[in-house]
């Protein structure tokens, strides 16, 4: 049971570190969206992506900023 248990929490620790991707890459994946736009409503992707830097990104991956 201690090996299942080691299991069990591992699939855990998985589900929540693919949550975290899922999370940044579907924020980048609007905002990249949003940039594209010509008009005014592209600034906001764009200045979304300049103000973030890639935090979200190394945040999802457990880095330090």
């Amino acid at each position: 049971t201690a090996l299942m248990d080691q299991a069990a929490a591992a699939l855990i620790a998985q589900d929540a570190e693919l949550k975290r991707y899922r999370e940044a890459l579907e924020w980048y994946g609007e905002q990249a969206r949003l940039s594209r736009l010509i008009h005014s409503g592209g600034d906001t992707g764009r200045h979304a992506l300049q103000e973030d830097g890639g935090k979200r990104a190394r945040a999802a991956l457990g880095e330090k900023p």
